[in-house]
């Protein structure tokens, strides 16, 4: 079953003076930061359908869309094996 690629899109907002010094502060921290596992993906976790991101070395499409049904966690499981993968982030986020 072939799912249809993930479409990022930016969006750039106006930002104050101090949200600016803040974000570079942010950034700043984050490159001072090594990485700790190279071997781990993230799981955008959904009540419909999941979202995992693996290093973008170990896979032509390194986001794909899963859906939440004990087969689809299957071929999530078997994916990440593919790609190497033995750590893993969950993450969901509440929409309000």
């Amino acid at each position: 079953m072939r799912h249809a690629p993930v479409q990022i899109v930016e969006h750039t907002m106006a930002r104050s003076k101090s949200r600016t010094r803040r974000a570079n502060r942010h950034a700043e921290r984050r490159a001072e930061l090594g990485l700790i596992n190279l071997n781990a993906a993230g799981v955008d976790v959904g009540a419909k359908v999941h979202f995992v991101a693996v290093p973008v070395d170990r896979n032509d499409q390194p986001v794909r869309r899963f859906g939440a049904f004990t087969a689809d966690l299957y071929q999530v499981a078997d994916w990440l094996s593919r790609c190497g993968i033995v750590a893993w982030r969950l993450a969901r986020r509440a929409l309000v």
